[in-house]
């Protein structure tokens, strides 16, 4: 049956290559590791099974059976695949690994028995008219070669996958009938899979620990940013009402002005001012007092020096109690902009 997506859960052994991808399913290399690490000093040979794919311009094998062969080896100590032999692993196939295919073998060298990469490479070549692959390992060596008419090519990685394998549990409890192949969590290549799936979960919850420590510390300065902004706000308010008043002070004294310029004829003369002029009219002396009132009120008129943060609104709140004496005061002094004083000006007070 050929697959139609690639494997999610797997582990990369190597480096990746783009033309070849390797999968081999995890039950499968379980299998392969424990002969290949068995003390037993005798070489092993056997046969991989699978499905073939071209996938996005890579060509794809998807390893999910094995099987031992025995008696590949003559008297003579060579390497032989016999009609006997090839029966007994179409039997093997179709008992334990229906649905299936040969896509190349694997063999693990002895220290008496380690045959000649070069040979297995020809002896693979006749046995293999098409692209398969080849499992060569001794000792702590092992590499996956590719080839068919052409001389085999050794890949640069291959994946292991973790799936449910029913076929492969079923023939690893064929091969060790004392000791049956367990199905639940005590089994080695659910155990890998169960580790994969940890170590994916935990680089899962740093990556998020990470985006939640990144997403505290970015509000934690935005909140700081605005509390700053906040406080300057606050703290620069009360200088922005002192000059907002300053500037309506100096409106309503415009205001004032222009007002007093018109209505200067309908302004009630003091108390003071009304006295001093019933006391010239009643001077001896008739015509002489009535013809220089304007001259004796100009010199009783009093002075006044203008001090800093004076304005002449505030000198005739200070000295009248009101601002209604603005246009006079203004008229006195020949003033026509009651906001361009200076200190140290001498003034005359009506």
């Amino acid at each position: 049956m050929e697959r139609t997506r690639l494997p999610k859960n797997i582990r990369q052994i190597g480096d990746k290559d783009y033309l070849y991808r390797i999968y081999i399913e995890d039950y499968v290399y379980t299998f392969i590791k424990k002969l290949i690490n068995n003390k037993d000093l005798t070489a092993k040979a056997g046969i991989l099974l699978g499905t073939y794919a071209k996938v996005e311009d890579s060509h794809c094998y998807f390893i999910n059976g094995a099987m031992v062969v025995n008696g590949l080896w003559s008297e003579l100590g060579e390497l032989q695949f016999s009609d006997t032999i090839w029966e007994e692993v179409e039997e093997c196939q179709q008992k334990y690994f229906s649905g299936t295919e040969i896509c190349g073998w694997f063999l693990r060298g002895s220290e008496e028995y380690s045959p000649d990469l070069i040979l297995l490479k020809q002896m693979h070549r006749k046995l293999f008219h098409k692209e398969s692959l080849l499992y060569v390992s001794k000792g702590e060596e092992s590499g996956i070669f590719v080839g068919g008419m052409e001389p085999p090519t050794e890949v640069k990685g291959y994946y292991i996958y973790y799936e449910k394998n029913p076929q492969m549990q079923e023939y690893m409890s064929s091969q060790n009938p004392e000791k049956k192949v367990e199905k639940d969590v005590k089994d080695e290549a659910a155990h890998n899979f169960r580790q994969v799936m940890q170590e994916k979960k935990v680089h899962m919850e740093k990556q998020q620990q990470t985006f939640w420590r990144r997403a505290i510390l970015a509000a934690a300065v935005i909140l700081f940013i605005i509390g700053m902004r906040i406080w300057i706000s606050n703290n620069s308010r009360p200088n922005q009402n002192n000059a907002i008043e300053a500037g309506v002070d100096a409106t309503e004294a415009e205001n004032t002005a222009e007002a007093g310029s018109i209505n200067v004829p309908s302004t009630v003369p003091s108390t003071s001012e009304t006295a001093n002029t019933t006391a010239l009219l009643q001077t001896p002396g008739g015509d002489e007092a009535v013809g220089t009132p304007a001259a004796v009120s100009a010199s009783s008129n009093q002075k006044y020096v203008i001090k800093p943060g004076d304005t002449l609104i505030s000198i005739c709140v200070s000295k009248y109690g009101t601002t209604q004496m603005l246009p006079k005061l203004c008229e006195l002094n020949h003033i026509s902009n009651a906001n361009e004083i200076f200190v140290g000006q001498e003034i005359d007070l009506p």
